[in-house]
């Protein structure tokens, strides 16, 4: 008898355990909902996460919605998600006067979307009436400077009253369109609004400072002088890359004859004004093009402004040319159909299987365009022209997308047959179409020309173009 009554309490203690884990894991999501983002999810991401049924499904979720507020999604490290927890904790341990405390506080909630006020201060000027025959209180005023990257574009003053049961924002006094402001301001925070799968995160590439590359750099940025003992010229293209950025390849031209390297080194920043920054550093041989020697390199970044650091190095010397110029990266991470640089070539290769070192705008699945930078083709040639589509809608897994070729010069027009491509696409943010058409040019006369090659998802009734120029001689 007292063996049954062991065993009863020891199934009700398991069975009791078992309950409290279950309960802890529920906890979880519900915490993580009410207690710790529920001042910037939306509505419509608290609708979805609600939905999910899974814990796989809710903890992908909560790395996605972290990953669409981090402003370096190229790098595992989220400066964002580690300042909104600071300032969480700072809230819930500082504003803990009154019913409403903590982060749930009108203070509360304005320094975790904000930050610290640059000016704070009681107003004795002026005294807010709490309520019918109530003493009148001084209202708290927070200051702060323009932040735009929120939407705020000149200094504001927030007003907090004393009500009794903690202090709360002071509608009469704050203006309307400050309210209005700190409103949207989840909606800013969402940097990254393109991204629908976890980033895969690659290790930050940075040239160390000692190097001759690296103190080169950092020479013409303290400075803001070039240098150049080897003139070239660029040329930019773009593609989508991962986690909400762009690959950016940076094509070089210098004079093969008067400058005959055999081995360079292309090298560079870009420069966010907000400080963050990509490095890039690539050594390669040179492709040969009458007089110019053509090489390339290329760096991931988020698409916006930057400032251009492009070096150029003599492997075997230090002869070097240090540019810079300003950049601005395009966005592919949008919900419209877009279309990558479009490249002219004369030659496209097999590569097979990709390596690290042939990532560029210039490949095409297990292909690549050797680039060329004077559009000039001879008629025994066959012009290439590829580019890549991307954001384009699907129906039943399926796209539908029709294309339109035209080549123009003063004197004539060709029409290419229009083609429409229906293909099965496999789900996920980064999926792409291939366009390429290969044309021979015996078939054209000489002369200058503009090519447009018109794109058409048919599925969401939207068209783009992309137009390049090309001259044909015999």
């Amino acid at each position: 008898m007292k063996g049954k009554f062991i065993s009863v309490i020891l199934i009700l203690f398991l069975f009791s355990s078992f309950s409290q884990l279950l309960f802890a894991k529920k906890d979880k999501y519900e915490k993580w909902l009410k207690d710790e983002v529920f001042l910037i999810i939306t509505k419509e991401e608290e609708k979805a996460f609600k939905e999910l049924k899974t814990d796989k499904e809710k903890d992908n979720f909560i790395a996605l919605f972290w990953a669409k507020r981090d402003p370096t999604p190229l790098t595992e490290e989220n400066e964002f998600k580690d300042l909104y927890y600071k300032r969480l904790e700072y809230a819930n341990k500082t504003f803990t006067y009154g019913s409403r405390t903590g982060a749930k506080s009108d203070m509360g909630k304005v320094f975790v979307l904000l930050g610290q006020p640059s000016q704070r201060y009681t107003d004795t000027s002026v005294r807010t009436v709490l309520s019918e025959g109530a003493t009148s209180s001084h209202p708290e005023v927070w200051i702060y400077p323009p932040i735009p990257e929120l939407g705020i574009l000149e200094t504001i003053k927030i007003y907090f009253v004393d009500r009794g049961y903690g202090y709360e924002i002071d509608a009469s006094l704050t203006q309307p369109k400050v309210i209005q402001l700190l409103m949207g301001v989840p909606q800013k925070l969402i940097v990254n609004p393109g991204l629908k799968e976890i980033p895969k995160y690659q290790k930050k590439f940075i040239i160390s400072a000692n190097s001759f590359e690296g103190k080169k750099i950092e020479e013409a940025i303290s400075t803001g002088q070039e240098h150049e003992e080897i003139p070239i010229e660029w040329k930019t293209y773009f593609d989508k890359a991962m986690n909400g950025s762009t690959y950016v390849t940076l094509l070089l031209k210098y004079n093969a004859k008067e400058v005959p390297i055999k081995k360079v080194v292309v090298f560079g920043r870009v420069r966010a004004e907000d400080g963050t920054f990509e490095d890039f550093m690539k050594q390669t041989e040179p492709l040969i093009e009458g007089d110019n020697a053509l090489v390339y390199a290329g760096v991931p970044a988020m698409p916006k402004k930057y400032k251009l650091y492009l070096g150029l190095k003599d492997k075997d010397s230090e002869k070097y040319t240090l540019k810079i110029s300003e950049i601005e990266i395009s966005n592919f991470w949008t919900e419209e159909l877009i279309i990558s640089s479009p490249i002219l070539t004369g030659n496209v290769e097999n590569i097979g299987a990709i390596s690290k070192e042939d990532v560029s705008t210039f490949i095409f699945g297990q292909f690549r365009a050797n680039p060329r930078w004077e559009m000039v083709f001879k008629r025994s040639e066959t012009l290439n022209f590829l580019y890549k589509i991307y954001n384009f809608k699907t129906e039943n897994k399926k796209c539908s997308i029709l294309t339109e070729i035209t080549i123009k010069s003063d004197k004539k027009t060709y029409q290419l047959p229009p083609d429409t491509s229906e293909m099965e696409v496999p789900e996920g943010s980064n999926q792409a179409m291939v366009g390429g058409y290969p044309i021979p040019l015996n078939l054209i006369d000489p002369g200058k020309y503009e090519l447009t090659v018109k794109i058409t998802d048919k599925i969401a009734n939207i068209t783009k173009e992309v137009k390049a120029k090309f001259e044909v001689v015999e």
